[in-house]
C-alpha cells in the first residue's frame, strides 16, 4: 500500500466536515417539513468534492487518476457518514431509516440491503477502505 497522499489527507477530513455540515442544515429543513431536494445536495456536493479536489489537485499537480481515485473515497466516506450525522444530529437512533423516502439512491439501497442499516455501512466502510488501495498511476 503507498502512503496517503497530501490530497487525501485534506480531503478526506475536509468533506467529512462537509457531510457533518450538510447533516445540520438537512437537519433542519426536515424540522420545517420542507421537503429536502436529493437531486440538488448531490450536486452540490459533487461541486464541492470536484472543486477542491481538481483545485488542489491542479496545484499540487497530481495526476488524474489521482483526484478519480480521491473523489471515489470521498463519494463513500458520504455513504458511510452522512446518514449516521444526520441521524444523531435529529436525536434519532444512529441506525434510523425512514420508513418513506424520495431518494433514488435510498431505493436502491433498501433493495440492495433490504433496510439492513448496519449491513449497509459495513458493506460502504469496507469499500472506503478498499478504495485507499485502488493503484494510481503518477
Amino acid at each position: 500500500m503507498q502512503a496517503m497522499t497530501n490530497l487525501e489527507v485534506i480531503m478526506n477530513p475536509f468533506m467529512l466536515a462537509v457531510n457533518v455540515a450538510m447533516a445540520f442544515v438537512e437537519t433542519e429543513i426536515i424540522r420545517e417539513a420542507k421537503p429536502i431536494k436529493h437531486g440538488w445536495w448531490a450536486f452540490a456536493y459533487a461541486i464541492i468534492a470536484m472543486g477542491i479536489t481538481v483545485w488542489i489537485g491542479v496545484d499540487y499537480s497530481y495526476s488524474l487518476s489521482l483526484m478519480a481515485k480521491v473523489l471515489v473515497e470521498i463519494v463513500l466516506l458520504r455513504a458511510v457518514t452522512f446518514d449516521i450525522a444526520l441521524n444523531l444530529i435529529r436525536n434519532e437512533p444512529w441506525n434510523y431509516q425512514s420508513p418513506t423516502t424520495t431518494s433514488i439512491i435510498d431505493r436502491i439501497e433498501v433493495f440492495l440491503f433490504n433496510r439492513n442499516f448496519l449491513v449497509e455501512k459495513l458493506v460502504y466502510l469496507a469499500l472506503y477502505i478498499g478504495s485507499f488501495f485502488l493503484p494510481v498511476t503518477t
